[in-house]
């Protein structure tokens, strides 16, 4: 049975699926590198970490579909870069949950017996 997410914002539901994109090293591994190279393509990715290119592959297919990063697919050999709007609307989003301003400070510091 499959989960119904209708009842979180739509806020929500966005951090949720970019958090799970980026719930795994090699992806992070793989955003870091095109951000550190300005793009690369496929292989140049490949070549960096210890996985099957069928799993390097699927990492990059999780990054595309929640848009953090983008191709060039009419090149014969696509070229990955980051998606600079996706990564700020991440950014914002991330900041909306992690930089809450704390009113009732007993709901997020461990409790003193």
């Amino acid at each position: 049975m499959k989960e119904d997410f209708s009842q979180y914002t739509e806020s929500q539901n966005e951090t949720a699926k970019i958090a799970s994109a980026l719930a795994h090293p090699a992806r992070i591994a793989i955003l870091q590198y095109i951000i550190d190279n300005g793009g690369c393509c496929f292989t140049n990715i490949n070549h960096i970490l210890p996985l099957a290119k069928s799993t390097t592959s699927r990492h990059i297919k999780e990054l595309l579909d929640v848009g953090l990063i983008i191709s060039d697919d009419n090149a014969a050999r696509p070229k990955y870069c980051i998606n600079k709007e996706m990564t700020a609307q991440a950014r914002n989003l991330f900041a909306l949950v992690l930089n809450c301003n704390c009113t009732n400070k007993e709901n997020y510091e461990e409790k003193q017996e």
